[in-house]
């Protein structure tokens, strides 16, 4: 199907269209829509909404990031720009941005399509839907990747869709118009902090919390630990080499002025010593804070235990995020057999994870919405 069969640019000033604001990932991109379009439900990355007027029509947002320099020098990002072939069915590629030459240009290209979605169970059709996805990169490495899905059901046609009922204007000409006009952060944001790479992949815990991993870690769940919340573990590729641990910690404390929660910060810090320090013997200990954000506060404690005769070293991180409503503590800690820690592999992991751990992604706003 060729774009101008359904497609006409927009004058928004004859249909008199207002608008409104919206971001994801604290700002990593803005896009505008018109503000009777309800939104439904909205995370830290992705947002949906319904179409006024358009019952069967629904409409998503989601913001992506990645980290890749190799890509990124050689603009060898048209595989970002390839929908899950579990999810979507039958792609229609419309049009594309492309250079003088012909080439691609993917980093400037929007991409849109018409798809027809796959229950993912069944492998039965259930909606048709347009698809766009727009790329931003930010020289050397990071990438982000937005993609919109505007689904409505199998027998109807995208040009059927009204916005307003005294316009003509087509919720899919009117959209389109939008995406042309999202604006990315032209600074990295917390988002690029947990961006995936060719040996990362991002894991999100209860949905407030992110850390880049290995990829190839088998994750784990063990719901039955008499813990509030569920403890997270990751096992590498050899099980009996090395486990990793993640749980979350929630405490109705907060303020919205950075004074204020930067002294919370301090005093949480200290009650972690006071009390960890009755329970194992340390050999070496640690409390400091984020450079850039005084509501972030870290603690790292490194201490020796024997199980089954075997000497085990034990590194645990605390990462300590106060909000408005809510702090939120993410312990994380890995346990490895001590006679093995000086070994070249294993010293590869641990330098990762004291790298990655303090850029652990911590959301206590979205945890007071979700369990406050």
């Amino acid at each position: 199907m060729a774009a101008d069969e359904f497609y006409d640019r927009v004058d928004y000033d004859a249909i008199q269209i207002s608008m409104e604001d919206w971001t994801l990932a604290h700002g990593t991109v803005t896009f505008c829509l018109p503000p009777d379009w309800e939104l439904t439900e909205r995370m830290f990355d992705y947002a949906v909404y319904d179409i006024a007027g358009n019952d069967d029509v629904e409409l998503m947002f989601k913001i992506e990031a990645f980290e890749d320099e190799e890509r990124v020098a050689t603009n060898d990002l048209g595989g970002f720009f390839e929908l899950p072939v579990d999810e979507f069915n039958d792609p229609e590629d419309f049009d594309i941005v492309r250079r003088d030459d012909g080439s691609v240009d993917w980093s400037q290209a929007i991409i849109r399509r018409l798809v027809t979605r796959i229950d993912r169970k069944t492998g039965e059709p259930y909606a048709k839907a347009g698809v766009w996805r727009c790329i931003n990169v930010l020289p050397p490495s990071h990438i982000r990747i937005l993609t919109i899905v505007l689904s409505y059901p199998l027998d109807r046609k995208i040009n059927e869709f009204a916005l307003l009922d005294d316009t003509r204007a087509l919720v899919f000409e009117v959209l389109h118009e939008l995406i042309r006009e999202v604006k990315f952060s032209p600074q990295l944001t917390t988002l690029d902090r947990t961006a995936s790479t060719p040996d990362l992949e991002t894991q999100w815990f209860d949905d407030v919390a992110a850390i880049r991993l290995p990829r190839g870690w088998k994750w784990d769940i063990e719901p039955d630990n008499n813990q509030a919340l569920p403890l997270y573990a990751f096992d590498s590729p050899k099980d009996d080499e090395w486990t990793f641990w993640v749980q979350l910690v929630t405490n109705p404390v907060g303020h919205s002025e950075a004074k204020v929660a930067s002294e919370l910060v301090d005093k949480f810090l200290d009650g972690l010593f006071d009390n960890a320090a009755l329970r194992r013997d340390f050999v070496e200990e640690a409390k400091f804070r984020d450079p850039e954000d005084p509501t972030i506060g870290y603690s790292r404690v490194v201490s020796f235990e024997t199980e089954d005769g075997v000497r085990l070293r034990r590194t645990s991180w605390q990462v300590i995020k106060v909000g408005a409503h809510m702090t939120v503590m993410a312990i994380l800690h890995w346990v490895v057999i001590d006679g093995i820690v000086d070994e070249p592999g294993i010293r590869a992991i641990t330098d990762l994870l004291e790298r990655e751990v303090p850029s652990t992604v911590i959301l206590p706003d979205l945890a007071a919405a979700l369990y406050g």
